[in-house]
């Protein structure tokens, strides 16, 4: 049964709920790795408690609220689910995370674009996250998935569909800056409790049957990873001034391995790349973060 193109993007998503608070953001902040320097004053507010028992947030946090059901898993789609792959990650922050909050989440299919036989099709999908209590958009979330085996199933999309700008590529030029980033041999464990507990990150068996020889970790640590290295390094701490961010996954990563980010600064922005020096490979591509003024 080849992917339903037309009834994806016409599918209706439950609205998803979720309750957070402190404890729930300084799991996601462990997770991503804060705390491996457990005394550094950079890291403590995002992982120890004020005065108020308030934690700094992080704005990548954003991304994994309220998910909905995965639709690839959908028997009346038909899509080949073992085979979808998330391809870019997006993130349109409209008013900062509050650090307590109930948030509700509405998604939708914006387009699929069948890239032909054999070659896949492209599931663009927006959830936009909500303060339930006011009403106020908090971030729009967007997330480009690549159904590998089910090109040739047609082209769909919404009436309203927003129009997806292509990522750019790093400049062609040296660095203007870039950092190493470790990661926790147990970085997988403890960020699946953030939500996202498919086997693939924890169970070796899994990992093997997926092709790699042991758990990787999520795309969305490492996105988690370089948004807040862009925020600490590049913006000197104020996540304020991110208006949106953007990447294409190009390579997993692996709990334990060292990172390395490096950004550009451009106008409108910064332009960033997250490689993994060890293995000469490039995790993270096409990354750029869109800035508001100072």
């Amino acid at each position: 049964m080849p992917l339903n193109a037309s009834l994806l993007v016409q599918k209706s998503f439950p609205v998803v709920e979720q309750r957070y608070g402190p404890t729930d953001a300084i799991l996601y902040a462990l997770g991503l790795g804060l705390g491996l320097s457990p005394t550094s004053p950079q890291e403590l507010p995002y992982v120890l408690e004020d005065a108020e028992g308030q934690v700094r947030m992080l704005p990548a946090m954003a991304s994994v609220l309220a998910f909905p059901p995965p639709w690839g898993q959908d028997p009346a789609i038909g899509a080949d689910w073992r085979r979808v792959v998330h391809a870019e990650q997006r993130v349109d922050f409209h008013t900062p995370l509050p650090p307590n909050a109930t948030v509700r989440a509405e998604t939708r299919v914006e387009r699929v674009t069948d890239k032909g036989p054999g070659k896949g099709a492209l599931v663009q999908a927006t959830r936009s996250v909500l303060d339930a209590a006011t009403g106020h958009t908090i971030a729009d979330v967007t997330m480009l998935s690549l159904a590998r085996g089910d090109g040739g199933c047609g082209h769909a999309e919404r009436p309203d569909a927003a129009t997806l700008a292509d990522l750019p590529d790093v400049p062609a030029r040296d660095a203007d800056g870039s950092v190493d980033i470790p990661t926790s041999a147990q970085a997988a464990l403890v960020y699946r409790l953030s939500g996202d507990r498919n086997r693939l990150h924890a169970d070796p068996a899994t990992a093997k049957a997926a092709g790699f020889d042991r758990p990787i970790l999520h795309g969305l640590a490492s996105f988690g990873i370089a948004t807040h290295g862009l925020v600490h390094h590049a913006l000197d701490g104020d996540a304020s001034r991110l208006a949106s961010i953007g990447c294409r996954f190009s390579d997993v990563v692996f709990p334990g391995e060292s990172l390395r980010l490096a950004y550009w600064h451009a106008p409108q922005g910064l332009h960033f790349r997250l490689s993994v020096p060890g293995r000469n490979t490039v995790a993270l591509s096409r990354g750029f973060a869109a800035l508001r003024l100072p």
